[in-house]
C-alpha cells in the first residue's frame, strides 16, 4: 500500500554488465561456429545428390541416342547438343541458366572457366570446380572424348592401344569405362585427364580436391576419390584397373 506523501519510483530492470554481454556474444559465436559447418555439409550433400541425378539422366539420354544412331555416342564436337532432345531441352539456348541438367549446383560461387574453347580449358582453372562457359551457357560435365565419333581423326592425340571409336555395345566392360563426369572442360581423356573438377564438391584442409561424380558407359553413377583417379592416370591408365577409357 502506498505511503501518503511519498512518490512511487519504478525500478528499472537490471542491465547487462559488459562481462555478461561479452560472454553472451562468445556463446553465440561458438554456436554459430558449430552450426555453420554442419549446415554447409548438409547443403553440399543435397547438391551432390542433384549432381548424381544429372549424370544419371545424361547417361540414360546417351543410351537412347546410341539406340537411334548405330550404337554410337554423340559426335565429338556436339555431344551436348546431340543429347538435348532426350532431356526435354529444345536448343542450347536452354543452357543459359543454372537450372538445367548439365549444370551442377555445387559449382555455384566457384570460378567459371571462360577461356573460350571448351576443348582446351586450362587445368588450373578446371580443378576449382566452377562451370565452364560454352555455347552461350554454363556446363559442368565433361565427356570421355575417346568414345566420341570424330576423335579418331586426331590420331596424334590417341594413346597407345586406342582401338578407335567403338559402339557403346562393343566396349569390353561398360561398368568400368568412364563416360560423363564432373568437369571443368568439355573433353576429359588422356590429353586432358585433369579436367575433372576435383574441388567442386569439397577439398581437404591442405587444398586438394576430394573427388568427383562420374557416369559410366553402362549408365551407373559413382563417386570417384581423387587419389584413386590420380593414381590410375599417373600410372598410364591401366585398362580396367580400376577404370578404363575404352
Amino acid at each position: 500500500m502506498p505511503i501518503p506523501g511519498k512518490s512511487m519510483r519504478r525500478r528499472s530492470p537490471p542491465a547487462f554488465t559488459m562481462v555478461e554481454l561479452l560472454v553472451t556474444i562468445a556463446i553465440i559465436g561458438l554456436l554459430a561456429g558449430l552450426l555453420f559447418p554442419a549446415l554447409s555439409t548438409v547443403i553440399e550433400r543435397r547438391r551432390r545428390v542433384v549432381c548424381v541425378n544429372n549424370l544419371s539422366q545424361i547417361a540414360k539420354a546417351t543410351e537412347m541416342y546410341a539406340g537411334e544412331n548405330g550404337g554410337y555416342a554423340p559426335n565429338m564436337s556436339m555431344a551436348t547438343q546431340g543429347l538435348l532432345p532426350y532431356l526435354q531441352l529444345k536448343s542450347v539456348d536452354d543452357l543459359n541458366n543454372t537450372k538445367h541438367v548439365f549444370y551442377c549446383p555445387s559449382a555455384q560461387g566457384k570460378l567459371v572457366v571462360t577461356t573460350g574453347d571448351p576443348n582446351t580449358q586450362a587445368v588450373p582453372d578446371a580443378i576449382y570446380g566452377g562451370a565452364y562457359a560454352t555455347m552461350g551457357g554454363l556446363q559442368c560435365y565433361g565427356y570421355n572424348v575417346g568414345l566420341l565419333p570424330g576423335y579418331e581423326v586426331n590420331n596424334a592425340w590417341a594413346p597407345a592401344g586406342y582401338p578407335g571409336v567403338l559402339r557403346l555395345s562393343a566396349v569390353s566392360d561398360t561398368s568400368k569405362v568412364l563416360w560423363a563426369m564432373d568437369g571443368g572442360g568439355y573433353w576429359i581423356y588422356t590429353l586432358f585427364p585433369q579436367n575433372v573438377a576435383v574441388q567442386r564438391h569439397g577439398k581437404t584442409d591442405w587444398g586438394r580436391g576430394i573427388g568427383f561424380n562420374a557416369a559410366f558407359a553402362d549408365g551407373h553413377v559413382e563417386w570417384i576419390p581423387w587419389m584413386k583417379y590420380e593414381t590410375w592416370y599417373s600410372t598410364g591408365y591401366p585398362k580396367g584397373d580400376p577404370y578404363s577409357w575404352w
